[in-house]
């Protein structure tokens, strides 16, 4: 959601044009809630159509189709598609009445070729010639982010009255960085590269995708490691 506003003020400013301040947060409130709107629908009417299937193949083919259906609509609206497929699967384990647990597992079992696909297409994206130049914010991008994992942690965790191992502890095992800030670091390359902002524009988008790549082989790196060590520390290795 921050990154639809964080969109938003990078377009302005690349394009120079003269917004007032209400059209800064509708806008982008609008693509938000739209986005939402459009993954709750579909999981909806999924549902439904659904209720009563039990056909393990069927149901793959069908849980994938719509998956890329709501990522179709949600590129040809200029709508998140990360967001709107965040609220299909919301809606899918939610809706009580017809809630549907199951798909899930049955996904998991094929998306381990998926998962490499992705991060060579993501390699394959990187400018090693970039990495001098991003040297300082890719730096200031992993300390700040680590601040905000631990910090968000603790204080969840004292919101919540979690026990004392938890908000000391959780903050360690959010190191790995994978999906989202790669699926948002590719909609950034598509959305800026696509020749409509510019040369910045451009430059933006493979600095996006740069940053996030190296900064993604450095944090998976150093995540698993920390995730032991505070699982261990907190008493729950042998839970």
């Amino acid at each position: 959601m921050i990154y639809a506003f964080a969109s938003f003020v990078a377009k302005v400013l690349l394009t120079k044009k003269n917004i007032s301040a209400a059209e800064a947060i509708l806008k982008p409130f609008g693509e938000i809630v739209a986005a939402l709107g459009l993954g709750f629908a579909i999981g909806l009417v999924f549902l439904f159509i659904i209720r009563n299937y039990t056909a393990k193949r069927g149901l793959l083919v069908l849980t994938w189709g719509v998956i890329l259906a709501t990522t179709g609509l949600a590129n040809l609206l200029h709508l998140s598609l990360i967001l709107a497929n965040m609220a299909l699967g919301i809606t899918v384990v939610n809706v009580t009445k017809w809630k549907r647990d199951d798909l899930f597992e049955l996904l998991r079992s094929t998306t381990a070729p998926l998962f490499v696909l992705f991060f060579v297409l993501v390699g394959a994206q990187l400018r090693a010639g970039k990495l001098l130049s991003l040297g300082i914010i890719g730096l200031l991008y992993i300390v700040f982010r680590t601040i905000g994992k631990f910090g968000g942690a603790y204080i969840g965790g004292k919101i919540s009255n979690a026990p004392e191992s938890v908000r000391r502890y959780t903050g360690m095992c959010l190191f790995a960085q994978g999906g989202v800030a790669i699926g948002l670091s590719i909609q950034t390359m598509i959305t800026f590269g696509s020749g409509k902002y510019g040369v910045q524009g451009t430059e933006l988008g493979i600095m996006a995708i740069s940053l996030i790549a190296a900064t993604t082989l450095v944090l998976e790196l150093i995540g698993p490691p920390s995730t032991r060590y505070a699982i261990i520390k907190s008493g729950e290795a042998n839970v």
